[in-house]
């Protein structure tokens, strides 16, 4: 019978039908790996942090990162808010240690206005917990002519199971 005559849904005779999934069974595509940067993704933009390749579209303004320190800033920006990043649990309990390294877009009034990861700490965990936390962060700005300016800043977050030594 030619598909035109074929009423719809009506598959043709002798063609495979498709097989049924059971209920909970992932295809082979859905590795943990993949399962968890997607939830990572889903639970960073519910909490309203931006994860993109560049910058934002909508943010044409803003200025890439530099390729080298930029010279005609008088003052970088001085975190003046404590760092407050929550140990994750579960690499706690394993005796994990590690350093994410952002890199934060500091506004001319000492806001965060865009997280990158610039280097990761090889944690997943470790990693988002530095990207969720930074917006909360508050720096003296950067100045240029005695005048606040926005300017890029690398943080480390170092995640430590003993306390820095005084």
């Amino acid at each position: 019978m030619p598909i035109s005559e074929r009423p719809a849904g009506e598959r043709p005779a002798g063609s495979p039908r498709k097989q049924e999934r059971p209920a909970g069974v992932l295809p082979a595509w859905a590795s943990r790996g993949v399962v968890a940067a997607f939830a990572l993704v889903l639970a960073l933009s519910a909490i309203g942090v931006a994860i993109s390749r560049g910058p934002p579209a909508s943010s044409a303004a803003t200025p890439a990162p530099p390729a080298r320190a930029d010279t005609s800033i008088e003052t970088a920006p001085v975190q003046i808010t404590a760092s407050t990043f929550e140990y994750p649990e579960e690499l706690w309990d394993a005796q994990v240690e590690g350093t994410t390294t952002l890199r934060l877009f500091i506004s001319p009034v000492g806001s965060v206005d865009t997280v990158r990861l610039e280097r990761s700490s090889g944690h997943a965990a470790f990693d988002s917990v530095a990207v969720a936390g930074a917006p909360a962060l508050r720096f003296e700005p950067a100045t240029r002519g005695g005048r606040p300016i926005a300017a890029w800043y690398l943080l480390p977050v170092a995640f430590e199971l003993a306390p820095p030594a005084p």
